[in-house]
């Protein structure tokens, strides 16, 4: 009995390392692939002179967090606490980090973004377009005018389906309806 159980304990532990090693082989492909794609959507000089790069914090054989941060051009991951990133800043990582992750997901999904351009100026926002425009997958953008003309140029090609919502008042009471813009 004290045979079976060494047995069996041995093979638990193995099993720990074999799912430890399938951990960090996913986490590396999801850092290289989220470091790619935000290195295509950070087109603006703002961005380019500051940061490097993108990636998981801590050290990932110690942590299994996905805790994203920004490294700036010195090497030194961006202070996040006494110096927030900017909206903009905060939209290109996360960008990165939900289409890293969805590469590398059992399934993929189609994803759905609010304010796509709106915290963005126009270099990071046609950087962004053209990233869209690549995708094979499906994706939702839920944008605003102001946003679509930043867009426009980057992804017109490639819209399957455009509508725009019309807000109607009637007896004091919004009615909005949905149109599809051909």
């Amino acid at each position: 009995l004290e045979e079976k159980i060494s047995t069996v304990n041995s093979l638990l532990e193995n099993l720990r390392d074999v799912r430890e090693a399938h951990i960090q082989r996913k986490r590396d492909k999801i850092k290289d692939e989220m470091g790619e794609i935000f290195d295509k959507v950070s087109q603006s000089e703002f961005i380019r002179d500051k940061y490097e790069e993108i990636e998981f914090q801590g050290d990932p054989h110690e942590e299994d967090e996905y805790v994203i941060q920004l490294i700036q051009r010195n090497g030194e991951p961006k202070d996040m606490t006494n110096r927030k990133p900017s909206a903009g800043e905060t939209q290109l990582a996360a960008l990165s980090f939900i289409f890293g992750l969805n590469k590398y997901a059992n399934y993929a999904t189609t994803i759905v973004f609010d304010t796509v351009a709106g915290r963005l100026d126009l270099d990071n926002s046609r950087a962004q377009g053209e990233f869209f425009a690549s995708l094979d997958d499906p994706i939702i953008l839920l944008v605003h005018d102001g946003e679509l003309q930043k867009l426009r140029e980057a992804i017109e090609e490639d819209i399957g389906r455009h509508y725009e919502l019309k807000p109607d008042t009637e007896d004091q009471q919004t009615i909005t309806t949905v149109e599809e813009v051909t």
